[in-house]
């Protein structure tokens, strides 16, 4: 008997402490349930918050100070540092200059600011963030000499209103009832003047057959094409000369009215060096979206190609295109290797004014303009003649020329010709167009003086931004700065990020 008891008091020992071990468990395991919980949600409110910054975040970041979060400029190479002054400056050397910054959040814009000296007159640069995984970054002008120069009426930023003789009190006044008896120029900047929306062609009936435009054009072409009830498809075919360091991507985009309707790359061929290699061209389509047919009206076609690139040819089923501001006729193989021969090209123009240059000797040639010559017989020497009729043509028996049409367009026959709009609108691109224009309207101020630099700011949308690991990758770009041999110093860049809260501040 005392066995059997002691028995059961050893069994019920047992299934106490097995009770209590269970409890004991169960309550351990809540208890980490509910850590592991709390760790996770603070994590996920850590991460949640840290893009979010619901009150809103500012971050500035400066290259004086050495910043870890602000790249010193670069490639090495391209780049020296000197002192001038008693202070640190960085000599940019060549066309494009790196820099990185941490971009630790969603930023919603930037403001650059960048003291700078500039001594070449003639020397422009910009600045961008890569704005693609590719090789693109969206750029604003930092130095336009030219534009410094004018000793014209100036108004307003963001758009700045340049008036050779001032008859507007506002940019406001100026954009809501521009003038149609004066030449407006644009610099960097796209306007809602002349809204081709109210362009409408009487009497117009798609094509059933394509068109092809076959003359090689190097460089940045911008087109306005037509349609009505009809598809819109286009074939661009490029090839990178591989002329000058760098990538070469062609950005297409379409615009309807000032909409951005339609963009996409044609990427670079791979090789980004000076080598001079070809490789075969390549061919991009683009065919209208969506289950119906386009909105009809005019449309603006920018391919944005930089002069290493060479637009072989552009197919489409549109046959009212015209080009506007310059175009550059590269079909001269001796000029270019690509080129299968030399060819022989016929343009038309409603320009009031045009000119023609050539860069090489193979480029010499005497083009006839209606009853007119243009003989160009020295090099980056513009040669310009007044066309007599509305519509005149141009001959140009071995291309590898740039012409350039004040106040007109071009067209490759006759029938493709048509006017976007009723404005007097053109591209802003050198000194020489400034002195053509009444009125521009740029995106873009004069730089201020600071202590012997100049100093000038801009202030970017980053909704389109490309940020890989936390990192924003920014250039400078400056054309030709290398090939002439000058330099430009940069002795600090600011930068300050903006992230808007919750309440939009």
């Amino acid at each position: 008997m005392v066995k059997l008891a002691q028995r059961r008091n050893l069994l019920f020992v047992r299934h106490y402490f097995y009770l209590i071990s269970e409890r004991t468990i169960f309550h351990l395991q809540l208890f980490g349930q509910f850590w592991g919980i709390f760790i996770l949600t603070a994590f996920i409110a850590f991460i949640f918050l840290s893009n979010s910054a619901p009150l809103g975040i500012t971050v500035q970041y400066a290259m004086e100070q050495n910043s870890e979060q602000l790249s010193p400029l670069g490639p090495k190479n391209r780049v020296q540092t000197i002192t001038i002054q008693g202070q640190q400056a960085s000599k940019i050397t060549d066309d494009l200059v790196y820099f990185i910054t941490e971009a630790p959040f969603q930023f919603d814009s930037a403001t650059v600011k960048i003291f700078y000296q500039n001594p070449d007159p003639d020397q422009t640069f910009s600045v961008g963030f890569q704005d693609q995984q590719t090789w693109h970054y969206a750029s604003q002008p930092f130095h336009v000499p030219f534009l410094n120069a004018l000793n014209w009426s100036r108004l307003g930023n963001n758009p700045t209103l340049f008036q050779r003789k001032q008859s507007y009190p506002s940019v406001d006044a100026f954009l809501q009832n521009p003038p149609q008896d004066a030449v407006i120029g644009t610099y960097d900047y796209n306007t809602d003047i002349g809204n081709t929306s109210q362009t409408l062609l009487d009497n117009y009936t798609p094509s059933k057959q394509d068109t092809v435009i076959s003359t090689p054009l190097r460089g940045k072409q911008t087109m306005y094409v037509y349609l009505d009830k009809e598809p819109f498809k286009m074939t661009v075919t490029k090839q990178d000369l591989n002329w000058y360091e760098g990538p070469d991507p062609v950005t297409i985009s379409i615009y309807k009215a000032n909409d951005l309707v339609y963009q996409d790359i044609i990427p670079d061929d791979g090789i980004i060096n000076t080598s001079q290699k070809s490789l075969p061209p390549q061919q991009f389509v683009i065919n209208s979206p969506g289950p119906g047919l386009p909105e009809s009206g005019v449309y603006k076609v920018v391919l944005d190609a930089t002069d290493d690139t060479i637009i072989n040819s552009i197919t489409t089923n549109l046959h009212k295109i015209v080009f506007a501001g310059s175009l550059f006729l590269a079909g001269n193989h001796n000029s270019y290797g690509t080129i299968a021969s030399t060819s022989a090209s016929t343009l038309y123009t409603n320009a009031l004014s045009l000119s023609a240059e050539t860069y090489h000797n193979s480029g010499k040639q005497i083009i006839q303009v209606d009853n007119q010559q243009i003989n160009l017989y020295m090099l980056q020497t513009p040669v310009t003649v007044t066309p007599q009729n509305d519509i005149s043509k141009i001959f140009v028996p071995f291309n590898d020329v740039t012409l350039d049409a004040f106040q007109g367009y071009f067209s490759f026959s006759p029938d493709q010709f048509f006017l976007p709009t009723k404005y007097h609108l053109m591209q802003i691109i050198t000194s020489d167009d400034a002195k053509l224009a009444d009125y521009i309207l740029a995106d873009y101020y004069p730089p201020q003086k600071e202590n012997g630099w100049e100093v000038n700011e801009q202030t970017y949308d980053l909704s389109t931004a490309y940020v890989k690991n936390n990192k924003l990758s920014w250039v400078i770009q400056a054309p030709h700065l290398k090939e002439n041999g000058h330099s430009i110093l940069i002795k600090d860049i600011q930068i300050t990020f903006h992230k808007k809260g919750w309440n939009g501040q």
